[in-house]
């Protein structure tokens, strides 16, 4: 059944990996303990993992991961694959180039327009996509391309990156103000707080697995943006 699946299914970069022993019984313990049999594809355990996932986490996906036969985006197995558990991810484009530039969709050997990419952090086009997908950002006067990019995960990506720049100013007369003013705003405020109060607690494994893989997949430039910072504060 899972072969045949597979053999008809686009898997959006995916790897199919069988798994059994430890592995099936961390990944799929629920599943393990029913008695019930598989009649059709969906009604097997299968799961996506991030890509990047630190490995001592890789055996928690959130639960949203999980085929689940009773959604309706799961009832069979190509739309599971197209679905938030595997293949669909949102990817966000900055534009630090210089210029405003135009994004297009590629598929194969065409070009999709899709918008007009505006300079700066305001302007950052976020979308939802599929794993495999190519993005590319032109110069409309020239043609040029600053960037091509096929999706491999949930992300961000730069066209370029910001450069702070800083002002002169007096330091230490901008502290002295900062200073006051935040004495003054603590003195306004009503404290009030839930069970839980200044207690702390440790993130769920399938959360901080999800957390790192992001991290993992946007750790280094053109991933990794400098904030637009500047001079405001200090």
């Amino acid at each position: 059944l899972v072969d045949a699946a597979i053999e008809d299914t686009f898997l959006y970069g995916h790897t199919p990996i069988a798994v059994e022993g430890e592995a099936a019984e961390k990944l799929f313990a629920e599943y393990s303990s029913s008695e019930q049999s598989a009649v059709t594809v969906t009604d097997c355990p299968a799961v996506c993992l991030d890509r990047g996932v630190d490995s001592s986490l890789v055996a928690y996906p959130l639960p949203e991961k999980y085929l689940n036969n009773e959604s309706h985006e799961h009832d069979t197995f190509a739309n599971f694959m197209a679905s938030n558990a595997c293949g669909r991810v949102e990817y966000g484009f900055i534009n630090y180039s210089g210029k405003d530039l135009a994004l297009y969709w590629v598929n194969q050997n065409t070009e999709t327009y899709m918008y007009p990419f505006l300079q700066n952090e305001r302007n950052t086009r976020f979308t939802s996509t599929f794993i495999g997908h190519t993005f590319r950002a032109k110069d409309p006067e020239t043609g040029e391309v600053l960037l091509e990019h096929t999706v491999a995960s949930n992300g961000v990506i730069g066209v370029g990156n910001h450069v702070n720049h800083h002002r002169k100013r007096d330091i230490r007369k901008e502290v002295r103000n900062t200073m006051g003013g935040e004495w003054r705003k603590h003195q306004l405020v009503k404290r009030t707080f839930s069970a839980l109060g200044f207690d702390t607690g440790r993130l769920p494994n399938d959360v901080f697995g999800s957390m790192r893989a992001f991290y993992y997949n946007n750790r280094a430039p053109p991933h990794r943006l400098m904030e637009e910072w500047d001079s405001k504060g200090l």
